[in-house]
């Protein structure tokens, strides 16, 4: 999705044009790919599912959808532990012998850290066991050991007295250690050659947290301790918070940034990229309640299927990866669960709710093995010139399969261009997957026998096109992908000061190229550098896989940047260079695609390049032939004219010359330009159409759609000549220009390229305010400056999220408006407020604002009637009474059900105050009620992630509150324990919540009332402790 607002004086371009336009993705199915030295798409290292259950629902679901074993916990150590009182640490007496070689089974072998690891532990003895006891299994073994699941988030389980930083690390250390023990004596035994270590099953691998310090206490501990004799490395991917950490999406670019890193450190250290083991990934799915439910549960496959086309291009580097679906997992099914399914599982009983399921149906999971079943075969070359539209290509005998997917928010229309004309051609069968938030997924399957010109996909939907030809696809060149890595890596980025990387022994040639930058950022930093490359600027995009990653504290992704293949050379330097400090390059690779015969040579039609601004005649189309200069549907040229030897359909105008016709939708012809200055240019398109419906045609420069769909309506006649014109933004110097045919029926004679004048359109916020008074209406003084109707739209945000907006039409000229942002409730008292105001085309959203002003770093000053209990705010890092609330009475500084102080205790306003029976305090809040709330003026004296010690008590187990500062969310529904009594309580903890220094409002806001609240604390968090386990048994 485009998220950079351009900030640059637009030129008229931006003012006319549709605010957005149609994705192109490039199949040449007669071009053979290799990622590596793979082509053929090897199912076991990505179709799999987490179990490996053998009853006969799982074998026949196996079977019917080519589906492999994933993960099974069950592990040597299960074994020495139940042997021993559920004691990790003691072991059977080894039984040597048994030299044979195992054979394996295709499958990960794990277990919970509590039945592994103990402090202290023996870790050449644990090696020893796990080594005899595989070597003396009866049968196959698992391919891969991976003797723990996530152990690090578990470190706090293995000590006593308390979070303690220390203590972490030491339990880290050791896993470290006992990982490389482990590795090292599978190794050294010749009977478990065919056995691969795999480690250590990162939970969140949120490498940039605290300026790449969890990188360096977590994957790099353990890479340093073990890898050298790990096979591959495995972490876990997922949408949404894995337990802990940040709320946050990896689909896209943040995945792509943190197996680069990986790889990249694995090359700086060995020499070599270690593979990828992603023993699970998916989605985790929050918001759906505490029961089973199907949408719930589907919204996961969402999450599998973008992360899937990203690992998909690294199968040279994937020994095996596993979505999150689980099998049945009778285990979640009982009392406690009220007879629930299991979120993840692949069936559920068909009687949810009891306890002894009757039978067994797919989940929605289901849906993605439905949709991807069919596909295998060698890759074939595709390309897309949207990182948000994800595209595989695999041929198989007479098919062809095309897979797309929409990482963007939004819905995309994406024309279906072939390089090769598409011989042979039966029919195709459409699968689609469309999986919506609040309603049932719908995956439909057709077949026609029209190839579609273009095909439109919702946010996040997926679709896999199947082609069927007459005969078997032959290919007539190949193309080879190789990674190039530089052991440079976590750069300290400073302002205008060059980082260099040097890429040497790069096998060069016709192709591709492309350099991918991992940045770990403030978002308010640069992510466009400067980037050469041999001493030549390249263009850095502005768009990225995924989303723009504003919830998270950082950015950090990977970004993709093109590079013309000719730039390319055997000895490679290239500089980035940022114009702002702050943050980390944390990997730079460069990835060349080259073919193993240069195509045939495409260029301008007799030497002569197109001058923009001119004139482009139709028939001067580039030469190269058919699938490089031009795609035409037959072979012959229909109108026998001018290039007679050619595909093109050429006749005579009526008007001189000659023109382009018996056009199809597909088709395509390409001509090299010139353009003499970037800018607008108004692009005057003759043509004449003999139909009666309107065709359509688009301009495209370099690969990227720059005039969006062009309507041609009908003129009357093939010779009846008319003219439509439509501005395009250009770069300057020589350039391919591409006429797409999107719907046929249009003579092209010729386009007419007119410089325009650039106009200035702008929109600023007229005295931009510092600190406003918190109030429900806020109103803002803009400046303006429109040459047509538009809208000027101000937003008002927190530091994080938007809190409300007001749509003001305005008419061309100059003016100057009072605009009022109404939101829904008082911002709360606090800094790093935002207003953003942008002037864009009527109706337009803010991809394509024209213009923008922003106001930063404003701060909100508590209205007249809220003030600090006492006057003076409480401190954090520290403790807060609960009956310390803010001053300013009923929908100001707290908002109670009723007028009275029913407990009559401490202070007379409505907020309900008893005596507390705990054992420490005076007082607490009580009678609480669905949707009241409490507000504390706190000042946090350190920008840090600080976890939080609400003190309540509860008789029941369904009482609810949440956290919120500065208005923001910050801790989603906490669920209040069942304490025994409403004056017996209990300590909750709340991890790691990210507050800046300064005053900041703190709310308690009630859920589901129904507990007693005695104070509430806020202490610096330590790195993450112990966390659930999230994995069936």
């Amino acid at each position: 999705m485009n998220r950079t607002i351009p900030w640059a004086i637009p030129l008229l371009l931006l003012l006319l044009c549709a605010p957005s336009f149609s994705q192109t993705v490039t199949i040449n199915h007669k071009v053979q790919r290799y990622v590596g030295a793979v082509s053929q798409l090897d199912r076991s290292r990505f179709f799999n599912f987490h179990s490996n259950a053998s009853d006969a629902d799982a074998t026949a679901f196996q079977n019917q959808y080519n589906v492999g074993k994933g993960r099974q916990f069950y592990t040597p150590f299960a074994v020495a532990y139940g042997q021993n009182n559920n004691t990790a640490g003691i072991y059977p007496a080894l039984q040597g012998g048994n030299p044979a070689v195992k054979s394996t089974n295709r499958v990960v072998a794990t277990d919970h850290p509590y039945k592994v690891f103990k402090n202290g532990i023996n870790a050449t003895a644990a090696a020893n066991w796990a080594a005899d006891y595989y070597k003396n299994a009866s049968g196959a073994i698992p391919e891969f050991f991976e003797p723990m699941n996530e152990p690090f988030v578990h470190a706090g389980d293995f000590y006593s007295g308390g979070f303690n930083a220390a203590q972490e690390a030491s339990m880290r250390l050791q896993m470290s250690q006992l990982y490389n023990a482990i590795a090292a004596k599978i190794r050294d035994t010749p009977a478990l050659a065919n056995m691969k270590m795999v480690g250590y099953s990162s939970a969140y691998p949120e490498l940039e947290r605290n300026d790449f310090g969890h990188w360096n206490t977590n994957q790099k501990l353990f890479m340093d301790e073990a890898g050298a004799n790990m096979d591959c490395f495995s972490t876990h991917l997922y949408d949404g918070i894995n337990v802990t950490g940040q709320d946050t999406r990896r689909s896209g670019s943040n995945s792509e940034a943190i197996l680069d890193l990986i790889e990249t450190y694995s090359y700086a250290k060995w020499g070599v990229v270690k593979p990828h083991a992603i023993t699970e990934y998916g989605a985790i799915e929050t918001g759906y309640g505490p029961g089973y439910s199907d949408i719930a549960s589907v919204q996961s496959v969402r999450s599998i299927n973008h992360m899937l086309f990203n690992l998909l291009d690294r199968e040279d580097k994937m020994a095996i990866s596993i979505p999150f679906i689980t099998d049945k997992s009778t285990w979640h099914i009982n009392a406690a669960n009220n007879y629930q399914p299991y979120g993840a599982a692949l069936w559920k009983p068909s009687n949810i709710g009891q306890p002894n399921p009757t039978g067994w149906v797919f989940t929605p999971r289901i849906n993605f093995y439905e949709l991807w079943k069919d596909v295998k075969g060698r890759r074939v070359l595709a390309n897309s010139n949207n990182p948000d539209i994800q595209i595989q290509a695999f041929v198989d005998g007479n098919k062809l399969f095309v897979a797309i997917n929409n990482l963007d928010d939004a819905s995309n229309t994406i024309n279906l261009n072939f390089a090769s004309a598409l011989a042979g051609f039966q029919n195709v069968r459409i699968k689609s997957l469309k999986i919506y938030d609040q309603a049932a997924p719908v995956l439909s399957d057709n077949v026609q026998t029209t190839a579609p010109a273009s095909l439109t996909l919702i946010a996040g939907e997926t679709a896999i096109l199947e082609y069927t030809f007459a005969s078997n696809v032959t290919f007539d060149n190949v193309i080879r992908g190789k990674k190039y890595y530089t052991s440079k890596h976590l750069q300290n980025i400073s302002a205008n000061t060059p980082i260099s990387f040097t890429f040497n022994n790069v096998t060069t040639g016709s192709g591709f190229a492309k350099l991918r930058m991992g940045i770990g950022r403030k978002h308010n930093r640069s992510k466009a550098p400067i980037v050469k490359v041999n001493g030549t600027t390249v263009a850095v995009p502005g768009n990225w896989k995924g989303y723009d990653q504003a919830n998270r504290t950082d950015f950090f992704g990977a970004i993709e940047i093109p590079v013309p293949a000719n730039l390319v050379q055997a000895n490679n330097t290239v500089t980035v260079e940022f114009p702002d400090t702050g943050g980390k390059l944390s990997s730079l690779v460069l990835e060349m695609q080259k073919y193993d015969t240069a195509p045939a040579g495409q260029g301008p039609y007799a030497g002569n390049v197109g001058a923009i601004p001119g004139t482009i005649e139709s028939e001067n189309y580039d030469t190269g032939g058919q699938g490089v200069a031009y795609n035409d549907t037959d072979t012959g040229n229909s109108g026998g004219q001018y290039r007679t030897s050619e595909g093109v359909d050429i006749t005579t105008a009526s008007e001189g010359g000659h023109a382009v016709g018996w056009t199809v939708a597909g088709e395509w012809l390409e001509y090299t330009v010139n353009v003499a200055s970037a800018g607008d240019y108004r692009a005057d398109i003759r043509y004449a159409a003999g139909t009666s419906t309107t065709g359509q045609i688009y301009l495209a420069f370099d690969g990227t759609n720059q005039s969006g769909t062009v309507d041609l309506a009908p003129t009357g006649g093939w010779q009846t000549w008319a003219t439509v014109s439509k501005n395009v933004t250009l770069s300057a110097g020589q350039q391919v220009m591409r006429v797409f045919v999107q719907t046929a029926g249009i003579n092209l004679n010729k386009i007419t390229f007119a410089s325009i004048a650039p106009v200035n359109e702008t929109v600023t916020v007229n005295s931009p305010p510092t600190s406003i008074v918190s109030n429900t209406s806020l109103t803002f003084s803009i400046n303006y400056q429109a040459v047509s109707a538009r809208d000027v739209v101000v937003e008002f945000w927190s530091s994080t999220s938007w809190l409300g907006q007001t749509r003001q039409p305005v008419t061309a000229g100059t003016g100057n408006i009072s605009v009022t942002v109404n939101l829904p409730s008082a911002p709360p008292a606090g800094t790093g407020y935002i207003i953003k105001s942008s002037i864009r085309p009527t109706g337009g959203d803010w991809t394509t604002a024209i213009n923008t002003d922003n106001v930063n770093n404003i701060t909100v000053t508590a209205s007249s009637g809220q003030t600090p209990f006492g006057g003076t705010a409480r401190t954090v890092p520290g403790r807060v009474e609960a009956e310390d609330y803010d001053e300013g009475g009923q929908g100001v500084a707290y908002s109670d059900t009723n007028t009275a102080n029913d407990g009559g205790q401490y202070r007379t306003d409505g907020v309900d105050i008893q005596t507390t029976g705990d054992t420490d305090g005076n007082y607490n809040v009580g009678w609480t009620n669905t949707s009241e709330w409490m507000e504390y003026t706190i000042n946090f004296s350190t920008t840090q992630d600080y976890d939080f010690f609400p003190r309540v008590a509860s008789p029941a187990s369904t009482a609810k509150f949440r956290i919120l500062i500065d208005g923001v969310d910050k801790t989603g529904e906490l669920a209040v324990p069942n304490t025994g009594g409403y004056q017996t309580y209990q300590t909750m903890h709340i991890r790691n919540i990210n507050v800046t220094a300064g005053i900041h409002v703190v709310r308690l806001e009630i859920i589901a009332g129904g507990f007693n609240l005695n104070y509430w604390a806020a202490w610096a968090s330590p790195p993450p402790a112990a966390r659930v386990a999230r994995v069936c048994l």
